[in-house]
């Protein structure tokens, strides 16, 4: 029979694989846009990359915090199969979107996988621009703007995810390091949506995508206390519902300002409510 942890591992590997179909349905909307440019879209995408990035700090944390005091974990060996997972089918993906974008971009297109190499500016802009496009470790962004503000252009956009998964598991160790030194994860997790509401209210993303993989983190070290927790099934419905309608408010309610900021961050606690009443019921 299968470990315990390892049945955990399992069933929140599950949940990631529909966070992602979510947000490959998500891009899929854009691009058919069934209400129209600037229409709401169907499906939470920002959220459900949110509560993919939540389950990999969970997912990564849990047996290096299984193993802490029992002769540590096999980081050594960790490194290799992990960057060997992500980046493999990562510099495919790339590499099939590169031949993609060219015939986009011979067939006039204007569309950002069209215009992610500069072709027609000579061969070594083109070479940079293809070089580029397997950069994956500096080359970060929210999916939208890098880090100097100036707009993404990637052959396949939806790649951007990956790098910071990618910075994900390289930082790993330090994660587990801090915050296996916490003593009071509540007000941890606390602090932690106060920088979330900083970042969305000063637009510097890094901050609160990071701190999703670490509130991740935070939850695997606590796992087994989050499941202990008991609540009325009503309780647990009611939260669930406030919590899904907080995330489709996100998508139709865009206020500016504070209160943006507000929302956004309410948008990631939900997630985080959602993650755990899911992984809760799929036992």
């Amino acid at each position: 029979m299968m470990p315990g942890h390892e049945k955990r591992v399992l069933s929140l590997d599950g949940l990631r694989g529909l966070a992602a179909l979510i947000v490959f349905l998500y891009h899929v909307d854009i691009m058919v846009k069934p209400f129209g440019a600037g229409g709401p879209s169907l499906f939470p995408g920002t959220a459900s990359v949110m509560v993919f990035f939540i389950l990999s700090g969970i997912v990564l944390s849990l047996v290096p915090f299984k193993h802490m005091g029992n002769g540590g974990y096999d980081w050594l060996g960790y490194y290799p199969r992990r960057v060997v997972r992500l980046c493999g089918p990562l510099f495919a993906a790339i590499a099939l979107a590169l031949p993609m974008g060219y015939v986009a971009w011979r067939l006039g297109s204007t569309s950002r996988s069209a215009l992610a190499v500069a072709y027609d500016a000579g061969l070594p802009t083109a070479v940079h621009d293809i070089l580029m496009q397997f950069d994956v470790l500096f080359n970060v962004s929210d999916g939208v703007n890098n880090l100097f503000g100036a707009q993404l252009v990637r052959v396949d956009s939806p790649v951007w995810s990956m790098s910071w998964e990618l910075w994900f598991s390289l930082t790993l160790p330090l994660a587990i390091w801090c915050i296996s030194r916490i003593r009071r994860t509540s007000l941890a997790v606390v602090a932690t949506f106060i920088a979330v509401l900083v970042s969305h209210w000063t637009g510097y993303f890094p901050l609160r995508l990071c701190l999703m993989f670490w509130l991740g983190v935070m939850v695997a070290r606590r796992f087994d206390k989050f499941k202990a927790v008991k609540l009325s099934i009503l309780a647990e419905l009611a939260l669930l519902v406030a919590s899904v309608g907080v995330i489709e408010l996100s998508l139709v309610w865009h206020p500016g300002g504070v209160l943006e900021a507000l929302k956004s961050t309410a948008m990631n606690a939900a997630c985080l409510v959602v993650l755990m009443f899911t992984k809760k019921w799929s036992e």
